[in-house]
């Protein structure tokens, strides 16, 4: 037996192992070799019970063993990135340790590997895990777990692992059920749910007013939330001030003083940061070249065209070297053509520098083309999150068809009947099977049929129409005419040269098509499209929103359910702001009714069957729930 750093040490398979520490070490950083032979496993038992403060395991570790830890007042552990396997309760009952990032290397985890450790705050795990043991969290009630992007629980983790029912934060931004309410009960946002990963580009698009430059300021912490939780890069941050969330912003005025040259404009924070000026040189250096600024960094900005004032208000935000970037309509200022050219100068920036980037505008075009998901909100309220083609071709809602889309999708009222769309001018024509069957439910009924302009086609055999108005655009005509008492604009070839007062036949391109519910104007067929995660374990509350519910599973997950007027009932007495069931039983074909001298709550059938399909997977049709709301009681 050897011993070395107070460790005793034996040769093992690949290396050797430490069997057992003796002393006390506010700081252990281990040695990755010892005699030339790397460290590749601690023994069960090794640390228990020891006396230790900061510990920074060795490179080469591969296993850390049953109980190896145990008892320990660690406060503080270096994981290496090829460790393969934390055996069962190897950090269990450290009373000091606080947070535990484990490389993305782990396969497996013991069970109460981390159990009893009170002043846990943060776990980060990873998706390559293989096996997770049994209550691995038990009794760490600050705890929240952390996974670096937006996955779905791998099957192989199993139910019992979170037993402790510790909130799991996705994404390297977080937002969680955030409300923004000013004075005199003025709500700007509702119920706001998002993950970031981490290099993504997310666009908050919408008309003016519906809350995204004040979701982008709750994040940069320029505003007040006033409930809901926010995480950045993991950290729960709605309380950390500004100056300290690691973001920069860039806003719609450039912001940019006019006394000092562009070097002096983008080194300014450094300076009040105190970087050395060796540093603020490189940075801005470095920064000035990715923006083609070199040139222009003696100019003041009087000297500079409005698309190089932009880029030196980018550049400024860049020497931070933040962890998220916030752009509020920083295009709105340009005009058209330099508006195109800085959207290309941003997608180039954002993959040079693989920034995280959360942008606001209301312009759809720059939605379209530079995000990587987009998030629709309207009156305050997220109306569909999704990459720019599943919004396009799946909207979830009206609003998100009109909106998306340029010009925005044509609605017309039909009505649906054994396989067939007939409109109000009498023109009839049949769906394909996937449709037909999505339709199914609505048969005899009403619906509003979405057709886009850019899905309406010339037809020899097609349906005649007069053009009333048609708008050259160079490759293609814009085409305005009436079906029935709707107006309709479709985008044809500009090669027929078709003119105003023409008669033109046309056909709806079938499989492009979308369908609403004219009772709630959602989707019919891409109501899927309205979430942003699937819900992989059980139901713990419902929060009641103005056009539906939100789901909670245990993990943290969330899922919309969208209502219709008659759907969805709640009343409660003055004061009462919470109710709870100990169990919510629900059966298909049965409207559910609850009620109390406090409170009554009701679901239609319709309503009851949207929950059961939504939890199918999530733990059948009986569970507790508290419920919550964010909508005007009767």
């Amino acid at each position: 037996m050897r011993k070395f750093n107070a460790c005793d040490v034996k040769t093992t398979e690949g290396g050797v192992a430490l069997t057992a520490f003796h002393g006390k070490k506010e700081k252990l950083d281990i040695p990755d070799e010892i005699d030339g032979q790397p460290v590749v496993s601690i023994a069960p038992g090794a640390f228990e019970n020891a006396a230790l403060g900061e510990v920074i395991l060795p490179m080469h570790l591969r296993s850390i063993g049953d109980g190896a830890f145990k008892g320990s007042n660690v406060k503080s552990v270096t994981f290496p990135p090829y460790l393969v396997s934390i055996g069962k309760e190897a950090f269990a009952n450290c009373s000091r340790l606080k947070t535990a990032s484990l490389p993305e290397s782990l396969q497996e985890i013991g069970d109460h590997a981390f159990a009893s450790c009170p002043a846990l705050t943060s776990v980060t795990l990873h998706d390559k895990l293989q096996h997770l043991g049994n209550d691995l969290f038990e009794d760490d009630s600050e705890l929240v777990l952390k996974l670096p992007d937006d996955i779905e629980l791998p099957k192989a983790w199993g139910e019992n692992w979170n037993s402790s029912h510790a909130p799991i934060i996705y994404g390297y931004v977080t937002l969680r059920h955030v409300d923004k309410v000013y004075s005199h009960h003025v709500q700007a946002v509702y119920d706001f749910n998002l993950v970031v990963r981490k290099h993504d580009f997310i666009v908050l698009v919408g008309p003016s007013g519906c809350g995204k430059s004040t979701t982008l300021r709750m994040i940069a912490g320029l505003e007040d939330i006033s409930a809901g939780e926010l995480y950045i890069d993991g950290n729960y941050s709605n309380e950390t001030q500004p100056k300290d969330r690691g973001i920069a912003m860039v806003f719609q005025s450039y912001a940019l003083y006019p006394h000092m040259t562009v070097r002096e404009n983008m080194s300014f924070g450094l300076k009040m940061r105190h970087f050395s000026s060796q540093e603020i040189d490189r940075r801005v250096e470095d920064a000035a070249k990715i923006l083609e600024l070199t040139p222009y960094l003696d100019r003041k900005p009087k000297e500079l065209s409005g698309g190089q004032r932009q880029r030196v208000a980018l550049g400024r935000a860049i020497v931070r070297n933040a962890k998220v970037f916030l752009m509020d309509e920083p295009l709105s200022n340009l005009d058209a053509k330099l508006r195109v050219q800085m959207r290309a100068d941003l997608i180039t920036l954002h993959e040079k520098i693989g920034a995280t980037t959360i942008y606001v505008t209301h312009d759809q075009t720059e939605a379209m083309t530079m995000a990587t998901r987009i998030v629709i909100m309207c009156a305050g309220r997220v109306q569909q999150i999704g990459e720019p083609r599943l919004v396009y071709n799946h909207p979830a809602n009206r609003f998100v068809a009109g909106f998306i889309g340029s010009p925005g999708m044509n609605f017309l009222r039909a009505v649906y009947q054994n396989g067939s769309v007939t409109l109000d001018n009498g023109f009839s024509f049949a769906v394909n099977d996937d449709q037909k069957q999505g339709l199914s439910a609505y048969d005899g009924k009403e619906i509003i049929l979405g057709v886009r302009p850019e899905h309406i086609a010339e037809d020899p055999d097609g349906l005649p129409v007069e053009v009333e108005v048609a708008e050259l655009l160079g490759s293609e005509t814009l085409c305005h005419f009436h079906l029935g008492t709707t107006s309709v604009i479709a985008k044809l070839s500009s090669k027929n040269e078709i003119q105003s007062h023409d008669t033109i036949k046309i056909h709806f391109v079938r499989h492009h098509l979308s369908f609403f519910d004219p009772t709630n104007d959602v989707s019919i067929l891409d109501e899927q499209y309205c979430l942003d995660r699937s819900l992989p374990s059980k139901i713990k509350g419902v929060h009641v929103v103005a056009n539906g519910l939100i789901l909670t599973s245990e993990d943290g997950n969330t899922h919309k359910i969208n209502a219709g007027m008659d759907d969805l009932d709640l009343q409660v007495v003055e004061g009462v702001k919470e109710v709870s069931f100990d169990h919510l039983n629900l059966e298909e074909g049965k409207e559910f009714v609850q009620e109390t001298a406090d409170y009554r709550v009701y679901f239609s059938e319709k309503m009851v069957h949207k929950i059961l399909k939504t939890t199918a997977k999530a733990g059948g049709n009986s569970f507790g729930l508290s419920v919550r709301w964010s909508k005007t009681q009767k």
